[in-house]
Protein backbone atom coordinates (compact mmCIF):
# COMPACT_ATOMS: atom_id res chain seq x y z
CA UNK A 1 0.00 0.00 0.00
CA UNK A 2 2.69 2.52 0.98
CA UNK A 3 4.76 1.55 -2.04
CA UNK A 4 1.83 2.29 -4.36
CA UNK A 5 1.28 5.67 -2.69
CA UNK A 6 4.96 6.52 -3.13
CA UNK A 7 4.84 5.31 -6.72
CA UNK A 8 1.82 7.47 -7.50
CA UNK A 9 3.55 10.50 -5.98
CA UNK A 10 6.75 9.85 -7.93
CA UNK A 11 4.90 9.41 -11.22
CA UNK A 12 2.91 12.56 -10.54
CA UNK A 13 6.13 14.49 -9.86
CA UNK A 14 7.65 13.26 -13.14
CA UNK A 15 4.51 14.26 -15.06
CA UNK A 16 4.64 17.76 -13.54
CA UNK A 17 8.32 17.99 -14.55
CA UNK A 18 7.47 16.75 -18.05
CA UNK A 19 4.80 19.46 -18.42
CA UNK A 20 7.30 22.11 -17.26
CA UNK A 21 9.88 20.82 -19.72
CA UNK A 22 7.39 20.74 -22.60
CA UNK A 23 6.46 24.34 -21.90
CA UNK A 24 10.08 25.45 -21.70
CA UNK A 25 11.68 23.32 -24.44
CA UNK A 26 8.85 22.11 -26.66
CA UNK A 27 8.11 18.55 -27.66
CA UNK A 28 11.36 17.61 -29.46
CA UNK A 29 9.64 16.64 -32.73
CA UNK A 30 12.60 18.06 -34.65
CA UNK A 31 15.14 16.14 -32.57
CA UNK A 32 16.94 13.08 -33.81
CA UNK A 33 17.05 10.10 -31.48
CA UNK A 34 20.74 10.75 -30.93
CA UNK A 35 20.05 14.34 -29.87
CA UNK A 36 17.41 13.13 -27.41
CA UNK A 37 19.90 10.65 -25.96
CA UNK A 38 22.45 13.47 -25.56
CA UNK A 39 19.87 15.51 -23.63
CA UNK A 40 19.16 12.56 -21.34
CA UNK A 41 22.90 11.98 -20.85
CA UNK A 42 23.33 15.66 -19.96
CA UNK A 43 20.60 15.38 -17.35
CA UNK A 44 22.26 12.25 -15.97
CA UNK A 45 25.54 14.15 -15.72
CA UNK A 46 23.71 16.74 -13.60
CA UNK A 47 22.64 13.90 -11.26
CA UNK A 48 26.27 12.86 -10.88
CA UNK A 49 27.35 16.47 -10.29
CA UNK A 50 24.72 16.91 -7.58
CA UNK A 51 25.96 13.77 -5.83
CA UNK A 52 29.54 14.97 -6.05
CA UNK A 53 28.45 18.21 -4.34
CA UNK A 54 26.56 16.20 -1.73
CA UNK A 55 23.36 18.02 -2.72
CA UNK A 56 20.39 15.68 -2.31
CA UNK A 57 17.38 17.91 -1.70
CA UNK A 58 18.46 21.30 -3.09
CA UNK A 59 17.07 23.24 -6.04
CA UNK A 60 19.58 21.45 -8.31
CA UNK A 61 20.03 18.44 -6.03
CA UNK A 62 20.13 14.74 -6.75
CA UNK A 63 16.37 14.18 -6.44
CA UNK A 64 15.39 17.13 -8.65
CA UNK A 65 17.91 16.16 -11.31
CA UNK A 66 16.87 12.51 -11.16
CA UNK A 67 13.29 13.60 -11.79
CA UNK A 68 14.52 15.50 -14.85
CA UNK A 69 16.25 12.36 -16.16
CA UNK A 70 12.99 10.43 -15.83
CA UNK A 71 11.06 13.24 -17.49
CA UNK A 72 13.49 13.49 -20.41
CA UNK A 73 13.40 9.72 -20.94
CA UNK A 74 9.60 9.73 -20.85
CA UNK A 75 9.48 12.66 -23.29
CA UNK A 76 11.77 10.82 -25.71
CA UNK A 77 9.65 7.69 -25.45
CA UNK A 78 6.49 9.68 -26.20
CA UNK A 79 8.07 11.53 -29.14
CA UNK A 80 9.63 8.50 -30.79
CA UNK A 81 6.75 6.10 -30.25
CA UNK A 82 6.33 2.66 -28.79
CA UNK A 83 9.79 1.49 -29.78
CA UNK A 84 11.29 4.18 -27.53
CA UNK A 85 14.79 5.56 -27.99
CA UNK A 86 16.56 2.22 -27.76
CA UNK A 87 15.70 1.32 -31.36
CA UNK A 88 18.00 3.87 -32.96
CA UNK A 89 18.02 4.37 -36.70
CA UNK A 90 21.76 4.57 -37.30
CA UNK A 91 21.17 6.74 -40.37
CA UNK A 92 19.58 9.40 -38.15
CA UNK A 93 22.51 10.70 -36.12
CA UNK A 94 22.56 14.34 -37.10
CA UNK A 95 23.45 16.93 -34.50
Amino acid sequence: ERFMQNLEQAVGDVIVELARSMEKHGAWQGYSKWRAVRVIAGELLEVVTALMRGDIHGEHGFLVELKQVASAALKAYLVFGGDGILTVDRRSHET
